[in-house]
């Protein structure tokens, strides 16, 4: 076992205890963990796992197995792989279990994501402080009146009663919890889409002939691409996305801030769900006679030549059943239009079939 005592850390299974390695004796075959609160804690080597230090995010030390927390509050274990300069991040449920493996970065890409994340602990530490409760559940199913009925009795390991409403759902999850699980994400799956489609046609339904309704003001190019960048993180993440941002710095836009951020999500949002995953987003910004030119371009499965007259028309799919699939409206591209109409701007497509998508918006600086 090689261990620099100045960059390593370990965690001792047998204590629980997380820190800084300040010793090692190879004949007694125990390591020195010093804690948080200063503390020496001496255990055995067998007992150890060594948590290399990676880097930092900001000023903020990182560990191999650290969890992150991104600002939608999704969680990520962050795994240092063997060639010691690629990490993994892996998606967490509740109970911090790996539930998805997600994007790929370099150890030094890893203070890039300071904007996004924040550091929640390590792994081994938040995973002994987890609070569990042990249920021992019985479950009665009797036939009555043509029906099947359930009764729940329900007691923990005290054998204290537990809330009727975790018998229900814990006993829910045992009896059908594949078709439970599937009923549970389609309705889940309609509320995104019907929420989505109301805050569109709230958008929409805004009268851009009265001017006071279109809050205009001098807007921070790049601040407002962060912003972008930061809300549709989880799913750049989720989809492995390389994004490729080349802008002015700094470069200013004038216009309505709340639209403008609307305008670009949509557009962003729309290029990284029709790209495969693990493929390339790019976002590239230029001047010319006071006009700022913003191009999101896209590597992926393209637009058919008949479809691209039709695509900013309100409730228009290229293929109906490929986008309610990924969660479209049919509303995205038209609202995307009137942003810009009423910031009396352009926007331009140009597509082909399995190569991409380019969409160039122009706006005043």
């Amino acid at each position: 076992m090689k261990i620099n005592q100045l960059n390593e850390f370990a965690y001792d299974k047998e204590s629980k205890v997380i820190g800084g390695v300040a010793g090692i004796d190879f004949i007694k075959q125990t390591l020195t963990i010093l804690t948080d609160d200063d503390d020496l804690v001496v255990a055995k080597l067998s007992d150890v796992e060594i948590l290399a230090k990676i880097g930092y995010i900001g000023e903020i030390g990182i560990i191999n197995h650290d969890v992150l927390q991104t600002l939608d509050g999704k969680q990520y274990e962050i795994e240092l792989q063997e060639d010691g300069v690629t990490l993994q991040m892996h998606l967490l449920n509740n109970k911090l279990e790996r539930i998805e493996a997600g994007a790929f970065l370099k150890v030094s890409e890893l203070n890039e994501l300071k904007p996004y994340v924040e550091l929640v602990g390590n792994i081994y530490e938040l995973q002994f402080n987890v609070k569990t409760v042990d249920f021992n559940i019985t479950i009665v199913r009797s036939f009555l009146g043509g029906e099947y009925r359930y009764h729940y009795a329900c007691n923990n390991k005290d054998n204290e009663e537990v809330d009727l409403i975790k018998v229900v759902f814990i006993g829910s999850q045992l009896l059908e919890e594949e078709e439970y699980k599937r009923v549970l994400h389609t309705v889940l799956e309609e509320v995104i889409y019907l929420s989505d489609m109301v805050e569109k046609f709230l958008y929409l339904s805004r009268d851009t002939s009265n001017s006071n309704q279109i809050k205009r003001k001098t807007v921070d190019g790049v601040f407002l691409l962060q912003y972008v960048r930061n809300h549709l993180l989880p799913l750049i993440i989720k989809k492995q996305i390389k994004l490729n941002i080349q802008t002015l710095d700094p470069f200013t836009l004038y216009g309505d801030e709340d639209l403008l951020r609307r305008l670009f999500i949509n557009l962003m949002e729309n290029a990284i769900k029709y790209t495969p995953a693990g493929g390339i987003v790019e976002i590239k910004v230029c001047s010319k006679k006071e006009i700022i030119y913003i191009e999101i371009i896209d590597h992926g499965i393209g637009i058919p030549p008949e479809h691209l007259p039709f695509i900013f028309q309100r409730f228009y799919r290229v293929d109906d059943s490929r986008s309610r699939s990924q969660g479209g409206t049919g509303l995205g591209l038209s609202l995307c239009k009137w942003i810009v109409e009423a910031h009396k701007g352009t926007i331009e497509v140009h597509s082909e079939p399995d190569e991409g998508t380019r969409m160039i918006v122009g706006l005043a600086c």
